[in-house]
């Protein structure tokens, strides 16, 4: 019972490891901006984000 115990932990750590760095490399990168997943979704489709409207504008 231990080992498994250990493996979901291990298998847990590595999985969310990836994602958490991930998310915080986005959060770095945008100025510690916490709109940056609506930064980076409005980039992703074509807008430029407007930082005092805290909006997405488009072309």
């Amino acid at each position: 019972m231990k080992n498994i115990n250990k493996i979901i932990i291990v298998l847990a750590t590595f999985l969310f490891l990836p994602c958490i760095s991930y998310y915080g490399f986005l959060f770095v990168n945008h100025n510690y901006n916490i709109h940056f997943l609506q930064i980076d979704a409005c980039q992703s489709e074509g807008g430029k984000w407007n930082h005092k409207s805290q909006t997405c504008d488009w072309p």
